[in-house]
């Protein structure tokens, strides 16, 4: 039955694929039907962790549902790319968004859209377990430490726990979407015992191989050490807030 309902899946996405207008209203219609019936129809379990993540509410629900956020809290944004998470903390949170990005091309944006914003910080460096610089990859959108194709350029890079030293109070909730340098980081900011300060950890982490998956079970057991897991799409996001 699961392989029929993936060829399926298989079929629908080709045929989407090649009616882009159809596909379109398809996602804007499913904004008036329940997630529960939608689920159904198109057998849930079938599709994508990427798909699940969208139709259970994606970063349009799911994402900051019933975060403990106010508009004096900081929140530490860390893979601010061109700055559509940035945004949503503002204009849903009012609260305070220090946003990490070390891409020039990103960085000119963030700049543009935030320069009158005075609650928002804008960073340009890498982040990880040490301060120096950091050679990248770059092909297009895809960037990181880890890419082994395109351009390759210098970026400069600084210690994870060097950044929260300059805090005067931590940040409440962490978000992270660096290609691959979210293993350091969250190392890092364990072996300083900074997780019991932070209230959520929204992770994604990126699969580069076996090593990558032998890192995230370790970080994924110190953090149930002191939060529960609220969801979890591999490899797409998942969300970790301190036990009350």
């Amino acid at each position: 039955m699961q392989s029929r309902a993936r060829m399926v899946n298989i079929i629908l996405s080709r045929f989407f694929e090649k009616h882009q207008m159809l596909l379109n209203f398809f996602i804007w219609i499913s904004h008036f039907i329940p997630h529960s019936v939608l689920r159904r129809a198109i057998q849930f379990e079938s599709l994508s962790f990427h798909e699940q993540f969208i139709l259970k509410g994606g970063y349009k629900d799911l994402f900051y549902l019933n975060l403990r956020v106010s508009k004096e809290d900081l929140v530490l944004v860390l893979g601010a790319f061109r700055g559509d998470s940035v945004s949503q903390w503002r204009s849903r949170f009012h609260c305070k968004v220090f946003a990490v990005e070390p891409m020039p091309d990103a960085l000119c944006i963030l700049q543009e859209l935030f320069n009158n914003d005075n609650c928002v910080q804008i960073y340009s460096s890498a982040v990880s377990d040490y301060t120096g610089n950091i050679e990248f990859g770059v092909s297009g959108d895809s960037t990181g430490a880890y890419l082994q194709v395109g351009e390759r350029i210098t970026l400069p890079v600084i210690d994870v726990a060097e950044l929260f030293a300059t805090f005067q109070t931590p940040p409440v909730c962490i978000e992270l979407n660096i290609e691959g340098g979210e293993y350091a980081v969250l190392t890092r900011l364990w072996e300083k015992d900074y997780f019991p300060s932070i209230n959520t950890f929204l992770i994604q982490f990126h699969n580069y191989g076996f090593e990558n998956e032998i890192q995230r079970a370790q970080i994924r057991k110190n953090l149930s050490k002191t939060h529960e897991l609220v969801f979890d799409f591999p490899w797409i996001w998942e969300r970790w807030d301190k036990r009350k």
